[in-house]
This record gives structure tokens, sequence and C-alpha cells, in this order.
């Protein structure tokens, strides 16, 4: 299985994980900020992360989610 994980702000990111999900088998998507309140240990064989980037970094939520 796998599973993507987004932050999506005005929508562009979530659009694009969508699209990735689509072309994957058996995909599911998970906000990082739901994520975060519920962590739990993720099993998945592929993981994939799809964010937008600030001013050349990421955004503080999702480096907290990467430690």
């Amino acid at each position: 299985m796998a599973v993507i994980f987004y932050l999506s702000g005005t929508g562009n990111s979530l659009y694009a994980a969508k699209s990735i999900a689509q072309e994957l088998e058996q995909c599911r998507m998970e906000g990082i900020t739901g994520y975060l309140k519920a962590p739990y240990e993720v099993q998945d064989e592929v993981v994939g992360i799809v964010c937008p980037v600030y001013c050349m970094a990421l955004p503080p939520v999702v480096e907290a989610f990467l430690q």
C-alpha cells in the first residue's frame, strides 16, 4: 500500500497529491496536520510527501512532521 501525506494552503498541493494518488494502486491520502494530532506508525511500502515551498524552505509544520 501507499500513503501520500500532504499540506495544502490554496489547493494546488492537494490537487497534485490527488493526481499522484490516482496513478498509484491502493493509495490513501493523509493530511499532515491531521497526522500530527494523532500520529501512528506508518507501515506503508510507499510514502510520499506533497507540500508547498515558502521562500525556498519547507513550512514549519512540514519540518515538524519530518522530525
